[in-house]
């Protein structure tokens, strides 16, 4: 099963030990601001990569064919 995108902040929020207050101040927003964003879940590739430099992660976006894994 893959997670999307909001549940793999939220996971990697919880492995790191980062609270949505400790990553809205690595990123310049409010956690009010973090927890709506990964709520709604519809990122630009440019957040995409401020939140994943705001928990030390690379980014890496992929395409495959429909039906692989």
């Amino acid at each position: 099963m893959r997670l999307n995108i909001s549940e793999q902040i939220k996971l990697y929020c919880d492995r790191l030990g980062v609270s949505y207050t400790e990553l809205g101040k690595r990123l310049g927003v409010s956690p009010q601001g973090v927890s709506q964003a990964i709520k709604k879940g519809n990122f630009k590739i440019s957040d995409l990569q401020k939140y994943a430099d705001a928990l030390g992660l690379d980014l890496i976006i992929e395409l495959r064919e429909k039906g692989t894994k």
